[in-house]
């Protein structure tokens, strides 16, 4: 699970430094329980964003951000 979550997380951080937009990334907070895991992503500003659902355990978000916070990355 803790590894799906570390996975999750890199493809998000991948996603956020490609794009471009109107936020910047400020925090991520990931917490696991038992049957789920909670991953909160924080920005200065409002972020664009679509999301859609690969299959009943796993989505895919999209977010545009206009630079990476490099102590995001430490996060992963």
């Amino acid at each position: 699970m803790i590894n799906r979550v570390k996975g999750w997380l890199l493809a998000a951080t991948v996603l956020l430094c490609a794009q471009a937009g109107a936020a910047n990334l400020s925090d991520i907070q990931v917490s696991n329980g038992d049957s789920q895991a909670r991953i909160t992503f924080s920005f200065m500003g409002d972020p664009e964003y679509a999301f859609s659902q690969i299959d009943s355990h796993s989505v895919a978000l999209d977010i545009k951000t206009n630079r990476r916070d490099p102590g995001a990355a430490a996060a992963v």
